[in-house]
């Protein structure tokens, strides 16, 4: 086995080429499109590429759970899995160097730039504008259109409790009862 390491140093192989990648690699950034951040994680497993994944910020409470959370859909292991994560973004070094599982590392942008060529490609945007963003500014709207609702509700019950209000003061200066 040294051996083996040996030589294959002196021919220049590096982990990835023998083939003795243990532990998956994640590379992650956040990318914002049209006003909104989105999580970008390309997920590699044995050499291979094995997800490519997009979540929306909006939804995520723990960075470091969600990417543990991809990282384990995306790779046919037992849990937990212990991965690598290469980024270029501050949020995420620093949620990740917290977990037990992550070996998080800092790299430039050039290195992360998967993150940069999914979210760039067209198709990805369509399907973005299409399943998440269509539907995020859809129920924003209606939350606008049921506020509407409700004020005028108010203000139309205001406005009979005053009326009932002054009724039966008129009532009582009548001589009336009222209840």
């Amino acid at each position: 086995m040294i051996n083996d390491a040996i030589q294959d140093a002196a021919q220049g192989k590096t982990g990835i080429q023998l083939n003795r990648v243990n532990r998956p690699l994640v590379i992650a950034d956040i990318k914002a499109y049209r006003g909104y951040s989105f999580l970008v994680a390309h997920v590699y497993d044995g050499g291979k590429t094995v997800g490519q994944i997009i979540a929306p910020m909006q939804e995520i409470t723990s960075l470091a759970g969600k990417i543990t959370e991809i990282v384990e859909a995306s790779c046919d292991r037992k849990t937990p899995i212990a991965y690598d994560l290469h980024t270029c973004n501050d949020a995420i070094y620093k949620e990740t160097l917290s977990s037990a599982y992550v070996l998080a590392q800092m790299k430039p942008k050039s290195a992360c730039n998967e993150c940069s060529v999914i979210m760039d490609d067209t198709r990805t945007q369509e399907a973005l504008d299409d399943i998440y963003i269509k539907e995020v500014e859809g129920e924003k709207e209606q939350d606008k259109q049921e506020i509407k609702e409700r004020s005028a509700r108010e203000k139309l019950k205001q406005f009979f409790k005053k009326m009932r209000d002054k009724v039966a003061g008129f009532m009582r200066r009548l001589g009336l009862s009222a209840r």
